[in-house]
C-alpha cells in the first residue's frame, strides 16, 4: 500500500486518521509539526501528504507551497477545520489534490484518500 504522512498537531484527530489509514493496510508516519513534516515525506518516501492548516510552526497554507514544490509527485491533501468554500478554493490553488474539511466522515475520508492514491499508482504503471 501506501506511505501516507500525517501532519497534524491535535492528537485525536491525528490518531482517527492514523488508525483509519492503518486499518486499510496504509503505512502512516505522523508529525506535529510542519517542517517535521517535510523531513518525514523526504526521508520515507512519502506517496501522500494530510496536511492541517494549524500547525504550531508554520501556517499549514506555506507548507503545502513547499511541499508542492520539494516533492511535485506527493498527492496533498489538506484536512482542516476551516472547511469554508474560500479555504478549500485556496488549498487549490496552492497545490493540494483534494480538501476534507474536519469534522469529516470515516468513509469520505478513506475514499477521497484511495481515489487520489489510486491515480498515482495508475500512473506509475
Amino acid at each position: 500500500m501506501a506511505k501516507i504522512v500525517v501532519i497534524e498537531d491535535n492528537p485525536v484527530n491525528a490518531d482517527l486518521m492514523i488508525r483509519l489509514l492503518q486499518s486499510v493496510g496504509h503505512e502512516v508516519f505522523h508529525v506535529e509539526r510542519g517542517l517535521d513534516g517535510a523531513k518525514a515525506i523526504r526521508q520515507n518516501g512519502a506517496d501522500m501528504a494530510l496536511v492541517d492548516f494549524d500547525l504550531s510552526d508554520i501556517d499549514g497554507r506555506n507548507l503545502i507551497v513547499l511541499i508542492k514544490r520539494r516533492f511535485p509527485h506527493v498527492k496533498i491533501i489538506a484536512v482542516t477545520a476551516h472547511s469554508c468554500s474560500v479555504n478549500k478554493s485556496l488549498s487549490y490553488r496552492l497545490g493540494c489534490d483534494e480538501f476534507i474539511g474536519k469534522p469529516f466522515h470515516v468513509r469520505e475520508f478513506l475514499d477521497v484518500v484511495e481515489r487520489h492514491l489510486s491515480v498515482t499508482i495508475s500512473s506509475d504503471v
